[in-house]
């Protein structure tokens, strides 16, 4: 059976793509006849090289094309680079009797023969692909959106529509609201025109943590929970789409030990292991010139139910009695990491304090609702298994914690504000106040947000629930709704509160603070409510300076204040 496969790469990923064509060539079956066509963003000859030596020895034919990235200079820089838009002009390089070619991301493993899914028909189709939970909001498309990292190309149909010159006119004409590259490009100018593939060809692992956070509504996803498993426990390609490649030395994805069997025996594997050892865990990489003293503790388990159970925490040199803030990360409640706030941490740390910033179980967006491992009562158990944990490492370490500030942004916001209203009286470090950023925080009205926000949240509140939630729960005020609104909570014992909203609000309404604010007010409880002018959802510019500083100041008259 013979098979094109195509990859573009720089000498940064070379390494990666070695690993990908030694899996690749190492699970095919004896009939597979393969060439790999390798498109190159100034890749040195050296490394060049190297894949020729490996077609020599692994038997496939290989094509090396050179490719500039200034063909693509009106479109958006992504990762650092804009060799993910090479894809949308491979055709023109292509021979042109190849009529399909399977494209792979650099970051997969491939698990079995690519037979089965070369050979699927695709006639009258752009392409076969795997279907994503995921979206973006500005990409108001009628069909399950999918993920470019493995596509079957219909080049014959491709060339004929000329699709290279509507996806740069798609480009350049959403320049600015570009997230996922030439991911989204495609999905527009495909128009869903193509086959949803088994989610076996490009496993992502949707329990590992997504920068794009923003669900189809569930009728449009095309996969069971069913296909989920059957993906995960049997990948026919496993894609390391998440912040924690496998070859990161801060890595801890679940499959990090298949990349590294088929890398021993890729020709990059020293280069591959000398920069493993080298480079320090990201965590630490910024904050290499810190003149403070401090320990730290990456990956402390405080749980045992899920991997995701698991926290950072950095110690001051000075031992004693110490003040602890635990932050706690955003991302609708499917995504970011823990990692997201060790810069914060490493300011907190300056001031003599100890900082701890947490993950927590999330929702999975493709699991059915019944099945969901946790909801938002499970969140707030792990905040609370945190913070005992926290207590009894600092007491183990010498330490002796004081007060507890809890710090979240955007859905950590909305946590951190529900476990300090409704559970603030179990802490086992008592709460001395909270801060939190463009958190939610009534639940039971919705009306202020904009209909993509609405088509997005209400599938979302019926995973944090655990149960299903429509839009009649919404109008009449569900109790569901008002047990996992902080507003609901609000009572004069309840921490004084440090809030931060803009007032664009695309994401997330001003009305979510005021209405706090006022509520607290109401009960009598000290609170400060801080507004950026000009820009949303956490993106501040010198143009809000003024206010910047003010709330900066008021955060440190919190802490001169209760702690």
């Amino acid at each position: 059976m013979e098979m094109s496969i195509c990859f573009a790469t720089n000498d940064r990923y070379a390494p990666h793509a070695a690993t990908l064509i030694t899996s690749i060539m190492e699970n095919k079956s004896s009939e597979d006849e393969l060439s790999f066509h390798f498109f190159s963003d100034q890749t040195t000859l050296a490394i060049q090289n190297v894949f020729r030596e490996m077609s020599q020895k692994l038997d496939f034919q290989l094509t090396i094309y050179e490719i500039s990235d200034d063909q693509f200079a009106d479109l958006p820089v992504f990762a650092g680079s804009r060799t993910a838009y090479f894809r949308l002009a491979m055709h023109r390089m292509l021979p042109k009797s190849l009529n399909k070619i399977l494209y792979l991301d650099c970051d997969m493993i491939v698990m079995t023969s690519l037979k089965e899914l070369y050979t699927v028909n695709i006639s009258g189709y752009y392409a076969a692909v795997v279907a994503s939970a995921l979206r973006v909001p500005h990409l108001s498309v009628d069909y399950p959106y999918f993920n470019s990292g493995m596509i079957l190309f219909n080049l014959e149909k491709y060339r004929n529509e000329n699709m290279e010159n509507h996806a740069i006119q798609f480009g350049c004409e959403h320049h600015g609201l570009l997230w996922c590259a030439d991911q989204e490009i495609l999905n527009y100018i495909f128009k869903g025109n193509v086959v949803y593939m088994p989610l076996k060809w490009n496993m992502m692992l949707y329990k590992e943590r997504f920068e794009a956070h923003w669900l189809w509504g569930f009728e449009k996803y095309p996969y069971t929970d069913e296909e989920l498993h059957e993906a995960e426990t049997s990948p026919s390609i496993i894609h390391y789409v998440t912040v924690r490649k496998p070859w990161l030395a801060d890595s801890d994805h679940p499959h990090r030990e298949i990349y590294w069997e088929y890398a021993r025996k890729a020709p990059f594997y020293e280069q591959i292991l000398h920069d493993y050892n080298k480079i320090k865990p990201k965590l630490f990489s910024k904050f290499e010139t810190l003149e403070v003293p401090f320990a730290s503790f990456v990956n402390y388990a405080y749980g045992t139910k899920s991997m995701e159970q698991k926290m950072d925490i950095y110690l001051p040199a000075n031992k004693g009695e110490i003040n602890v803030f635990l932050l706690i990360h955003g991302g609708s409640w499917i995504g970011g990491d823990k990692t997201d706030y060790t810069s914060l941490c490493m300011r907190i740390l300056s001031k003599g304090l100890c900082c701890a910033t947490m993950n927590y179980r999330m929702l999975k967006p493709n699991v059915m609702l019944d099945r969901q491992p946790v909801n938002y009562s499970g969140m707030l158990d792990d905040i609370d298994n945190a913070i005992v944990s926290l207590k009894s490492k600092l007491t183990i370490e010498g330490y002796s914690p004081h007060k507890l500030v809890l710090f979240g942004a955007s859905s950590g916001g909305h946590l951190a504000l529900l476990y300090g209203y409704s559970r603030y009286e179990q802490s086992a470090i008592p709460i001395a106040f909270l801060v939190q950023e463009l958190g939610y925080s009534d639940f039971t009205d919705i009306a202020d947000f904009k209909l993509y926000q609405q088509r997005m949240l209400l599938p979302q509140l019926s995973l944090l629930a655990g149960q299903a939630i429509d839009y009649e729960d919404v109008l009449n005020k569900a109790e569901m709704l008002k047990d996992m609104s902080p507003l609901y909570h609000v009572k004069p014992s309840v921490p004084p509160t440090l809030m931060r909203y803009d007032t664009r609000g695309e994401l997330m309404p001003l009305s979510q603070g005021t209405k706090l604010k006022a509520a607290l007010d109401l009960a009598g409880v000290r609170n400060d409510l801080f507004v950026y002018l000009n820009y949303d959802h956490g993106q501040i510019s010198q143009e809000d300076s003024i206010i910047r500083n003010a709330y900066h100041a008021k955060y440190q008259e919190y802490m001169d204040t209760f702690l």
